[in-house]
């Protein structure tokens, strides 16, 4: 096997080890993704690297709880209350401690626009990268660019429309 073949896999076991080194380090946690509510951000099977949300900001992916049944969701902070916002020519509220949560593929995503706003205390983690194929790609954060650590290129992160 040449040198060029095993270089892939010698990538992969490199961000799995660091992956795995930050989440036992620090106060941090990993997540499966499932659905696909998020494409294009995030696809069904990717593993999303969480840390606690200090302060929530719009344009944020978080983890929530489903309202409906309490499992995990993955969503993009949309706004935070207290504020008003126009989604697909509907007018919604959200009040002070709640934000609207919003996926990026609004064909798929049962999200903000049928919920309503969600309280701020039913997630308590935001995403800070995924983990796809052996590679590790920091999300864009409000005000930041995404940086994937193979290539390391930048595009921003699509926002909900």
């Amino acid at each position: 096997m040449t040198l060029q073949r095993r270089l892939p896999w010698a990538r992969a076991g490199l961000a799995g080890a660091i992956t795995w080194m930050a989440v036992l380090a620090t106060n941090r946690s990993l997540r499966r993704v499932t659905g696909t509510s998020m494409v294009p951000t995030l696809h069904a099977g990717d593993l999303v690297l969480t840390v606690p949300v200090l302060r929530h900001r719009p344009g944020m992916v978080v983890v929530a709880s489903d309202p409906r049944d309490g499992r995990p969701v993955v969503k993009r902070i949309a706004a935070v209350g207290p504020a008003t916002i126009t989604v697909e020519g509907r007018t919604i509220a959200v009040p002070n401690d709640h934000v609207l949560l919003l996926g990026d593929n609004p064909a798929t995503s049962t999200d903000g626009r049928m919920l309503g706003p969600t309280p701020v205390r039913t997630f308590p983690r935001r995403v800070v990268a995924r983990v796809t194929r052996g590679r590790i790609q920091l999300l864009a954060q409000p005000g930041r660019r995404a940086i994937s650590s193979s290539s390391g290129s930048s595009s921003p992160t699509p926002r909900p429309s």
